[in-house]
């Protein structure tokens, strides 16, 4: 996940000169959304995601 988020990272340097691309929205929501399952999860079983 770090990885990819560095990945993500790269690819909008390289697009900063553009407007936003409907794909770098898609990413954004989908990113907020797993966050948003993750904590969640978290809140139901905090010790499941620990180990």
């Amino acid at each position: 996940y770090y990885l990819g988020s560095k990945v993500v990272r790269l690819v909008r340097a390289k697009q900063a000169p553009k407007r936003k691309s409907s794909l770098d929205t898609l990413i954004e929501v989908v990113q907020k959304e797993l966050l948003r399952v993750n904590e969640q999860a978290n809140a139901i079983s905090p010790t499941k995601l620990q180990t």
